[in-house]
């Protein structure tokens, strides 16, 4: 029965990994390609003058101002739509718009019925939302929200020549690309970005089903050591060895099955679960259709099946060998310890082999070095317990753990597997937790910035928000043709910046001569000593400011600059990095709570292995009770002696595998985050 569970909450685990897994994949590339239904080819537009061919649409995509507070705008995106066959949002609530003055949201805010008013440039107009529509592939997965208009609309309020958008056509034309190539560049993007995330979690499933495989082998040890007597009983009255071996196979065969047969629907019952609590984890991929294909779940089950039975084979060919007095001696293990010490040494090899750049390799790596570990520590551990003791229920504790040493390398290479999976999480956690932290809190080096829509921001709102209880330090940097020329170590920045260069910011583009760095800075900034000739005339529409206290906070403490920015004079909008670095922050701490749920996953599933070796050591050992109460020994007394072999071997099992997964973390740790 342990072996059977054993079996099903491994394929179990396998499978719900596997069907969440490919079930993102697979949505994400649904949601990239749905604008693209019934298109062809595309070409993207970036501030050029274009002709657009016959039957072909173009959306134009630009950013407005969204009054929010008094004089506080919020600028968000507004996408242009064409209405026709390539037309591919959906109404989620009342309708398109049409025509000037109507828009729709992409998000819950602002509300359909409500009326806004917008800033294109200086320009203002009152619209009025009418409906809520699908949002764009980039505002579901990565999160934000928008408008969308209509085109002619769109033209009329913000006229120009060089317009941003995309073209879309189900006819080839000059410049475009098909389409199918574009939506797998789009998702190729989106999970070239978060690609270490889902090879952590798919190594992570690969580093707890090898946990469960040797649980099942060393379940399957233990199993074929306590029929040792009954096979050589077999063998004296005409059984072969080949029988018994099939016999063995063919058991494990059905083990296998029927453990397939129960771990294969509770592993999809299993990820429905996981898509149920994916909005409550962060996720924002809707995983509304979990589940794998029937050659997934096939491969999956066959794997299981094929693991059970080779498992089960080589320990019942070692028990085969052995005669039942051999058995109670304790003789014929010797072999057994060569078997392990060669293992320790192959695992070693492969470890060396496969090392290299590279997530998959970390863990592959690091996951042979436990395996030589705990090979190893199966030989050695036993070994050193070989020594005579005066206290008899210690020195019969002793006994039994090194004399049945298949019994305690079964043990022991289930504690140091499982051991060391717990360590390199809890290692690995906290180093991937303080790298990420560090990466949030440098998204950003500028805390706030308000930014005047009508020219250079004016002294008395300078003068106020740097008043404003919890500004620690404020600037109003000149605005040159490359960026914010602000002095690498003005105390407004959250870190100094390196001098001489311009530090682009996240996904912004510049052209220039001078030297550039790319950052993930909200803005670009640039060292006002390679650019001295601009600064004289250059507007200074924007002040910066600098929070006190730590980089990552709520963004309840922009409560007062918020307030006193909306009762500016002039109408200006506000910047503000707390809420990406605590988004940031947020991600990985949901990233490593799956980490730490499967971890326990394999614990359950090392436990069973430990608690089945005990009960058929116990079962098996009833003679020996028996013979030691006639002596004695009382019931309890022969169960403190098993706790005590249990912790001799435990003990020292759990020390090798928490101090090799410590080392295993932080290896596996510093590959993914280079």
């Amino acid at each position: 029965m342990a072996l059977l569970m054993t079996v099903a909450a491994s394929v179990a685990l396998t499978v719900a990994a596997a069907a969440v897994g490919l079930t993102i994949k697979r949505t994400v590339d649904s949601i990239f390609a749905l604008p693209y239904t019934g298109v062809g080819y595309v070409k993207e537009v970036r501030g050029e003058t274009t002709n657009i061919p016959s039957g072909a649409v173009f959306d134009r995509t630009t950013t407005a101002h969204l009054l929010e507070e008094g004089n506080l705008y919020t600028t968000t995106p507004v996408s242009g739509i064409t209405q026709g066959p390539l037309q591919w949002r959906g109404v989620i609530d009342g309708r398109m718009p049409e025509g000037p003055g109507e828009v729709a949201a992409t998000g819950v805010t602002p509300a359909v019925g409500s009326t806004q008013t917008l800033l294109f440039g200086a320009e203002p107009v009152e619209v009025s939302v009418v409906g809520r529509v699908t949002p764009s592939a980039a505002e579901q997965l990565i999160g934000g929200a928008g408008l969308v208009a209509d085109s002619a609309a769109l033209d009329a309020w913000e006229p120009t020549e060089t317009p941003v958008g995309e073209i879309r056509s189900a006819e080839s034309f000059s410049g475009a690309i098909p389409a199918a190539q574009h939506v797998q560049d789009l998702s190729d993007t989106y999970f070239d970005s978060r690609n270490k995330y889902f090879l952590l979690l798919a190594a992570f499933t690969l580093v707890v089903a090898v946990v469960a495989a040797l649980t099942i082998f060393s379940s399957s040890s233990v199993i074929a050591g306590a029929r040792v007597r009954e096979m050589g009983l077999i063998r004296a009255v005409g059984g072969s060895s080949a029988s018994l071996l099939l016999s063995a196979g063919i058991e494990a065969l059905v083990i296998g099955l029927i453990g397939v047969a129960a771990g294969l629907p509770t592993g999809i019952a299993l990820a429905d679960v996981a898509s149920e609590l994916a909005q409550q984890l962060g996720i924002r991929v809707p995983l509304d259709d979990v589940g794998l294909p029937e050659v997934w779940l096939a491969a999956i089950g066959a794997a299981a099946v094929a693991v059970t039975v080779v498992s089960a084979v080589p320990a019942s060919m070692t028990a085969v060998r052995k005669s039942a007095t051999d058995s109670v001696s304790g003789a014929g293990s010797g072999n057994g310890r060569y078997v392990y010490a060669a293992l320790a040494l192959a695992f070693a090899g492969a470890a060396w082999f496969v090392r290299g750049g590279g997530v998959i390799r970390a863990v592959a790596s690091a996951g042979f070095v436990v395996l030589a570990c705990a090979a190893a520590a199966a030989v050695v551990i036993p070994m050193v317990l070989r020594v005579p003791v005066a206290l008899p229920r210690f020195g019969l504790a002793l006994g039994y753990a090194a004399r049945q040493w298949s019994r305690s390398a079964a043990v022991i290479g289930i504690v140091v597997a499982a051991v060391a999976l717990v360590s390199a999480v809890l290692a690995g956690s906290a180093q991937l937790r303080a790298h990420f932290v560090n990466v949030a809190e440098g998204q950003g080096v500028v805390d706030v910035g308000v930014t005047s829509l009508t020219g250079d921001v004016e002294p008395s709102l300078v003068d106020a928000l740097s008043a404003v209880p919890g500004v620690e330090a404020s600037a109003v940097p000149p605005r040159v043709s490359e960026g914010f020329a602000l002095e690498p170590a003005s105390p407004v920045l959250r870190r100094p910046l390196e001098q001489g260069v311009v530090n682009l910011g996240r996904g912004a583009s510049v052209d220039t001569e001078l030297p550039v760095r790319e950052t993930s800075n909200s803005v670009t900034l640039v060292d006002p000593a390679v650019v001295p000739e601009q600064l004289p005339n250059a507007p200074a529409p924007t002040v910066f400011l600098r929070m006190s206290g730590e980089p990552v906070q709520d963004q309840s403490v922009l409560d007062g600059v918020r307030a006193v920015a909306a009762g500016a004079a002039v109408p200006v909008t506000m910047s503000e990095s707390f809420s990406r670095r605590v988004d940031t922050v947020a991600m990985v701490e949901r990233l490593l709570s799956i980490t730490r749920l499967m971890s326990v996953v394999a614990l359950l599933i090392a436990a069973v292995g430990i608690a089945n070796t005990v009960f058929l050591s116990w079962r098996e050992r009833a003679r020996d009770r028996e013979l030691l109460n006639s002596l004695g020994l009382t019931p309890a007394g022969s169960a403190g002696v098993m706790a005590v072999e249990l912790l001799l071997l435990a003990i020292p099992a759990a020390v090798v595998g928490w101090l090799i997964g410590q080392w295993a973390g932080i290896y596996i740790a510093g590959v993914a985050i280079e």
